[in-house]
């Protein structure tokens, strides 16, 4: 009996609502840089996609 209960509420849960991904779309690289408050040029030194450390060159 509570399997068939937790079941039923697990059940539930699922079909409260469908999940939905966010998304956005990106802004223009013109409109990027007019509300940017900081433009600078940077080395990436160490790291990848995700996570990086970096080296500043250059603040614009």
């Amino acid at each position: 009996m509570k399997k068939a209960a937790v079941y039923c509420v697990l059940l539930g849960l699922l079909a409260a609502g469908p999940a939905h991904a966010s998304s956005w779309t990106d802004p223009s690289f013109e409109s990027m840089v007019d509300d940017a408050e900081l433009i600078a040029l940077v080395e990436i030194t160490e790291g990848g996609s995700f996570l990086c450390k970096g080296k500043v060159l250059d603040v614009l």
